[in-house]
């Protein structure tokens, strides 16, 4: 995994702010060696993060100004994402991605846990 000294750089997309805290404090608590170098609500903060190379993002499928496919599929460094999303059907569109996980929000601590877990498995067999 590439990490200086072993911290996961991670980011997260949510437009719900109160979503974007409960992530971070949830991860801390779970992964407190990790360190969030972004967060963002939209589109362009999407693509923000994407240009400080994070090991892991975090979107929500669903922003005000649209979805995160058309961003993801366009991301030269193939930065594994975990997905969450409002609506089922919406797994369908992340064909395509380095998707570590998909989830039906809202996402319980567990599932954050396994999310995390399933990352760190693929992320050292690179």
């Amino acid at each position: 995994m590439a990490t200086i000294n072993n911290v996961v750089r991670y980011c997260i997309i949510d437009n719900e702010a109160v979503t974007r805290l409960q992530l971070r404090a949830t991860i801390y608590k779970l992964r407190p060696n990790y360190s969030c170098v972004g967060e963002a609500d939209d589109l362009l903060g999407l693509s923000q993060c994407l240009a400080k190379c994070p090991n892991l993002l975090i979107v929500n499928s669903q922003l005000s100004d649209g979805t995160v496919y058309t961003v993801l599929k366009h991301d030269e460094n193939r930065t594994p994402v975990i997905i969450t999303s409002d609506y089922v059907e919406c797994e369908e569109e992340t064909q395509g991605l380095n998707k570590v996980a998909f989830s039906q929000k809202p996402v319980s601590q567990k599932e954050i846990e396994e999310m995390l877990c399933k990352f760190e498995t693929m992320a050292w067999k690179r």
